[in-house]
């Protein structure tokens, strides 16, 4: 938890602060305090607060030079762990929003200086530095040393001008069309990206992916390939590739737009969601539109279920993969004013957010892609602002408390009052 955080609650700062300057007074020196300033500064553990209350006690018990003194002290002491007893349930309800856990999940996963992994565990990637670079620049984070991860994209490009996944390894598709989204956050412009002469890897590839050699009347012509739904997808990397490097990518228009508006039947409706998400999104970079975009528009939200999320089988369960691709969909179709439930779906996305971490696939764990995602819904549906709101109101099971305060709260008051007591009858009866 965030030292500004604390500074928030003005009410319990000065609260600390004067117990702080009771401390200094009764101990007569600052030393043994000094802990006491650096927890105001420094805190960034609830638990850490646990380890006050025996600080205290032995030091100030050491200078105790009167019963008198000593009594106080020891009031002194039971205020102090009352005071922490507050802490311990009023800060995490006062806790770091969902926003900040997602900040605090991007510098875990920064295992590296150079990049990301896909959790705190995994080693670095091309595709998960860009992911995290990519949720950086929609939350306004800060991110230090870009050089550093400059640095690893060079090393992670071969000479066949695609990139690797990390430094080493063969150059890939996917693992190159995330190099060159990396390289546009980290403000490289496409006069720049030009430099790395990445598109002699695109266009080769491409032209192997997406067309074949036919011989018709024994005349040998190169055509298109008739697209799975995978190739729909490399055709929308492709595209966006191209337009990031400042090349006019070369797209057989005609084909590709017949083809996938054949793909949406006479009712409207498709082979299953998949296939009308991928091809409305392809005919959205084309700039075409489907057969009938209501009708295309209505069969994407009917599996929509009934939280609001979205599931690739009619009647399933809903993931947040089906939910970011289907509202990824609509957003390319400029159909989410029509889309309905967008509370629900908010609502589905943010319980998918671990405790001072990132979001997770539905009963998965924290993860850099799955954060990604769910970032991107959230922002298509214009609600990145639930981000702002503190995680622990977020739902059952958010606040997370240490009970060790609790339990030595519960074992040194009643001491310290018990032998409070017990000095203060022996010092009457000395006085009679």
């Amino acid at each position: 938890m965030s030292s500004h955080l604390i500074a928030n609650n003005k009410s319990l700062l000065l609260c600390i602060e004067h117990v702080h300057k009771l401390l200094c007074e009764f101990t007569k020196t600052q030393k043994y305090v000094d802990s006491f300033g650096q927890l105001l500064e420094n805190i960034g553990d609830l638990s850490f607060i646990s380890f006050l209350p025996t600080f205290t006690i032995f030091h100030t018990f050491k200078k105790s030079q009167s019963q008198e003194l000593l009594m106080k002290k020891r009031t002194l002491l039971s205020t102090v762990l009352l005071a922490m007893l507050i802490f311990s349930f009023v800060l995490p309800i006062e806790g770091v929003t969902k926003e900040e856990s997602i900040e605090k999940f991007l510098e875990k996963a920064r295992v590296d200086v150079q990049g990301y992994s896909n959790t705190p565990s995994d080693k670095i990637t091309i595709k998960h530095t860009t992911l995290a670079l990519e949720i950086a620049d929609i939350l306004q984070f800060d991110v230090n040393n870009t050089l550093d991860i400059l640095l690893f994209y060079q090393k992670s490009q071969n000479e066949d001008g695609g990139f690797g996944s990390y430094p080493d390894l063969n150059s890939t598709w996917d693992d190159t069309y995330y190099g060159i989204k990396g390289l546009l956050k980290l403000d490289l412009n496409s006069s720049k990206i030009k430099e790395w002469n990445v598109f002699s890897y695109i266009n080769t590839t491409a032209r192997m992916m997406f067309y074949e050699t036919a011989n018709v009347q024994n005349i040998t012509s190169v055509q298109p390939i008739r697209p799975s739904l995978s190739l729909i997808w490399k055709w929308i990397q492709y595209i966006e590739m191209s337009i990031a490097s400042g090349i006019i990518p070369t797209v057989p228009f005609e084909f590709l737009t017949s083809y996938l508006r054949d793909l949406q039947f006479d009712n409207g409706s498709y082979v299953n969601l998949k296939t009308a998400v991928f091809a409305n999104i392809l005919l959205s970079y084309l700039g075409k539109a489907p057969r009938d975009i209501s009708l295309a528009s209505k069969y994407i939200r009917a599996f929509q279920t009934s939280n609001g999320a979205f599931s690739w089988e009619d009647h399933g369960s809903p993931t947040l993969n089906a939910t970011y691709f289907a509202i990824s969909a609509l957003n390319a179709m400029d159909q989410i004013p029509f889309l309905e439930h967008k509370e629900a779906i908010v609502n589905f996305i943010i319980n998918l957010q671990s405790p001072r971490s990132g979001f997770s696939e539905v009963g998965g764990n924290p993860n850099m892609e799955d954060t990604w995602k769910a970032i991107l819904v959230l922002q298509m549906l214009s609600k990145l602002n639930e981000l702002i709101a503190p995680e622990v109101l977020l739902t059952e099971g958010f606040v997370n408390l240490d009970p060790f305060p609790l339990i030595l709260v519960l074992i040194l008051i009643p001491m310290l009052r018990s032998k409070s007591l017990g000095l203060s009858l022996k010092n009457n009866k000395e006085q009679k």
